[in-house]
């Protein structure tokens, strides 16, 4: 039958807790389970979530790699290299309105956070991906041939870059000039505790 000891002490004081083989440890401040195995190595076994009442902001002892939950802000960080990081994201349906392509050539249109007139605007925060949804062909330009338009490789997402900020790409390999509207989906991640 095996034996094991269990042992508790602080976060704090975890460094300073001899190993001894076959025991586990947890720790009473931050819910932590760490195993001292038979080789006599220290392994983690399970972190704690901190449940924060208010704005995740200075813990009185943080620790690389827990997360903070905050009961008010709906918020889930984890806390990396010195602070408090989220790890919510967003995903936002926006509309590029009145975006025209000309015939046989392909445009990019940004996708700022930051831009005057997006649904980013005034939000302290950092786009994760952008994903093309939809092409809408503008109703004044319908009556021509619909095969020069959307579809059939005529007008299409010609990718997503992101090299310097967000743009998505749309080709026109048709005849005419293509007006329309691209709906894309963006995943955004606010900026959290940058005060």
């Amino acid at each position: 039958m095996a034996m094991v000891k269990f042992r508790d002490c602080l976060a704090s004081e975890l460094s300073d807790l001899p190993i001894e083989n076959g025991s586990l440890i947890t720790c009473r401040d931050t819910g932590d389970l760490i195993l001292d195995s038979l080789e006599g190595v220290r392994v983690p076994l399970a972190k704690g979530a901190h449940i924060v009442n208010g704005r995740v902001t200075s813990e009185l002892f943080p620790q690389e790699g827990h997360f903070y939950y905050s009961t008010s802000d709906r918020f889930v960080c984890v806390y990396h290299d010195g602070s408090f990081q989220p790890i919510n994201a967003t995903l936002i349906n926006i509309n590029l309105e009145n975006i025209m392509v000309t015939k046989k050539s392909q445009a990019s249109f940004p996708i700022n956070p930051n831009s005057t007139g997006s649904k980013f605007y005034g939000v302290n925060g950092h786009i994760l991906n952008v994903v093309p949804h939809i092409l809408t062909t503008d109703k004044s330009i319908a009556d021509l041939d619909a095969t020069n338009f959307v579809g059939a490789g005529n007008v299409v997402f010609n990718g997503v870059t992101s090299d310097d900020g967000w743009a998505v790409k749309v080709a026109n390999n048709s005849n005419y000039n293509w007006i329309g509207s691209a709906n894309v989906f963006v995943i955004f991640v606010e900026n959290y505790n940058t005060v």
